[in-house]
């Protein structure tokens, strides 16, 4: 079940990561944020599921189209940088010179969480409930399952093992 599991690795992610795919950078993500913020998301997403769960077909298919459409953290995270920077080089250009400080620590800050996976804005962001793209996929896919998206699908054994994951996850969380 979905409570059971490590809140540090709920997607089964392989010990040992190298970085270098999406999930290790979900789990980057998680592994930097308090456990206490892991679980709250995580219990957002299995009641997001078990009340998604027992609805229509089009309010399933309305919520499946709300998450693709979620911004992820990380993307929140580039866009305040950006905006920062931005905001910190204009007003400094023709307002006053103080105002460049901006640009200089939000450029290190998005390098950082792109190097690490950490950076001061990280915590505040996951409080809000900001999730990784994984996080959001988990209970998009949950949904896709429960709409019976998957019924009918022939997949190589890894994908396969994939769809089975989130089918069990989605049923978990609707029981539970």
């Amino acid at each position: 079940m979905l409570e059971e599991k490590n809140s540090r690795n709920v997607f089964n992610f392989p010990e040992g990561s190298d970085g270098n795919t999406l999930r290790d950078e979900a789990d980057r993500i998680r592994r930097n944020t308090p456990p206490e913020i892991n679980q709250v998301i995580d219990k957002r997403t299995r009641e997001n599921i078990r009340f998604y769960g027992t609805q229509s077909r089009e309010t399933l298919s309305h919520r499946i189209v709300m998450l693709e459409d979620e911004w992820d953290v990380e993307r929140v995270m580039g866009l305040s940088a950006a905006a920062c920077a931005l905001f910190g080089l204009v007003f400094g250009l023709f307002k006053s010179r103080v105002w460049v400080l901006l640009t200089w620590l939000s450029v290190p800050m998005l390098l950082q969480f792109q190097a690490q996976g950490w950076s001061y804005p990280l915590l505040p962001l996951r409080r809000l409930g900001f999730r990784t793209r994984q996080e959001i996929d988990l209970e998009k896919y949950a949904l896709k399952a429960l709409r019976g998206d998957f019924h009918k699908v022939v997949a190589p054994a890894e994908e396969s093992a994939a769809v089975a994951r989130a089918t069990e996850a989605a049923v978990n969380a609707a029981k539970s």
